[in-house]
């Protein structure tokens, strides 16, 4: 008996997530005419019965969610904190403190910007996006999501765009690398396996955090007050501006180029994905997907091109 309902319980699970993972783009609100959608009713009752303020997720992620109704993720987001903050905590200054350090940071953003767009929702705002944080979570692996145009081609051209744009970067600004006395050796199937694990983890966070903050508050909120595409630029030079704060992690022999070279990029990558977030009338999968999908294959391009090092200046780096 108890084997048949685990049976059951996986199926369930199994078809749920599929589900999900399958789920069709939700369109924002564009027309403020429209009804209330079935994510605004919903966003409207549960803050009227909610147990205790939302903002308590400034102070713990995940405990807005629980107090306004949203268990399953106030629950994951909780866990996720313990665990990082544990991760952080277990080896100062070395590269796990420092990725849970990234993870903890964004887990923190995902709760608060979540909570403020439930606000949003409840209120019939333009242009807030309608999807749940596990629509989001499975975004990258979405084949609805994937099979965009402006997915799919956005994930090839911004990690081809970067590749011409390093080499380019390297060949006029640095000095020229000397020989290696060692034959640059390719990293076994296992070691790749375990940074692919480790940049799945770290970059849902990553591009679930920044596309909510960045697109689905920051973006959404612009073009509501004055225009879409004045919400459009001016979020794509705010994310340009804060990524400078990177700088401070890095080396100071590598701060002027990632100043003078990699933020500018950064800028034009995030004007991409608010693009995309627009085309996709205000659909944040995409965007996070193309982030997603654009972090990790930077970072196993640098894994397997570095012969198997991974700098921690590499990780902060792809931080956007």
């Amino acid at each position: 008996m108890r084997s048949s309902r685990l049976a059951a319980t996986i199926a369930l699970v199994a078809l749920l997530g599929t589900q999900v993972g399958c789920a069709p783009l939700r369109q924002a609100r564009i027309d403020p005419e429209a009804p209330p959608t079935e994510v605004e009713v919903d966003a409207r009752e549960r803050l009227d019965h909610a147990t205790c303020s939302g903002s308590w997720s400034w102070a713990l992620p995940g405990a807005g969610q629980l107090c306004t109704g949203k268990v399953v993720e106030g629950a994951v987001l909780s866990t996720l904190a313990v665990a990082e903050l544990a991760g952080a905590l277990a080896a100062p200054g070395g590269i796990l403190s420092l990725i849970s350090l990234v993870a903890i940071q964004n887990t923190w953003i995902i709760g608060v910007a979540d909570i403020t767009l439930d606000k949003q929702r409840a209120a019939s705002r333009l242009y807030v996006p309608q999807e749940g944080l596990d629509e989001l979570a499975l975004a990258p692996f979405n084949p609805n999501v994937l099979g965009e145009t402006t997915v799919w081609l956005g994930i090839i051209g911004i990690f081809g765009a970067a590749l011409v744009y390093s080499n380019a970067a390297v060949s006029l600004l640095d000095e020229p690398a000397a020989e290696p006395t060692a034959p640059v050796m390719t990293p076994s199937v296992v070691e790749i396996a375990t940074i692919a694990g480790v940049s799945t983890a770290l970059f849902t966070h990553v591009a679930m955090g920044e596309e909510l903050l960045f697109r689905g508050v920051l973006q959404a909120s612009l073009a509501s007050a004055l225009d879409p595409w004045s919400g459009w630029a001016i979020a794509s030079l705010i994310f340009g501006g804060i990524h400078t704060a990177n700088a401070f992690a890095l080396r100071p022999d590598q701060r002027t180029r990632y100043l003078a070279v990699d933020v500018p990029f950064i800028t034009l990558v995030g004007s991409y994905l608010g693009l995309a977030f627009m085309w996709n009338d205000y659909a944040l999968a995409p965007p996070v997907a193309i982030h997603f999908w654009y972090d990790t294959l930077l970072t196993l391009g640098a894994f397997i091109g570095s012969g198997g090092e991974l700098p921690f200046s590499m990780v902060w780096g792809a931080d956007f």
